[in-house]
């Protein structure tokens, strides 16, 4: 009980106070971890789609060596690497005899095999005057 002219707070008001404050400081760190959360998430999805340009060049280069179509599945560092070299239905305005190929990537988790993180496609031309 207060005595007249005495300053301070009671302890219901320190005790409001201390709650407010745990409420707000909740908040802000869950805040810093969602964003933590999606940095994360966006360095891994960076992972991925550097190493699904690095498998595309490969093979580019495999396919511009060889002119043979072929498609395959591997594991890279936990990851399921999908590939494939399909030769494409229209060749026109291509130099005889020249082909053209689709060329596809597809990277997935192991642990989501269904759930394509990111795929890249790009064309290679095989062949022709030379």
């Amino acid at each position: 009980m207060p005595v007249a002219g005495q300053r301070g707070f009671t302890i219901i008001e320190a005790l409001v106070a201390v709650m407010i404050l745990a409420v707000a400081a909740t908040a802000v760190i869950q805040t810093f971890a969602a964003g933590a959360r999606l940095s994360a998430q966006r360095a891994a999805r960076h992972a991925y789609f550097d190493e699904a340009q690095t498998r595309l060049t490969l093979i580019r280069a495999e396919v511009v060596a060889s002119g043979v179509p072929f498609e395959r599945e591997l594991t890279i560092d936990g990851r399921i690497v999908r590939e494939s070299a399909r030769q494409a239905a229209s060749a026109e305005g291509l130099p005889s005899p020249a082909a053209l190929f689709a060329l596809t990537v597809s990277i997935s988790a192991r642990d989501a095999p269904d759930r394509t993180v990111v795929t890249l496609t790009g064309y290679a031309i095989v062949g022709g005057p030379g």
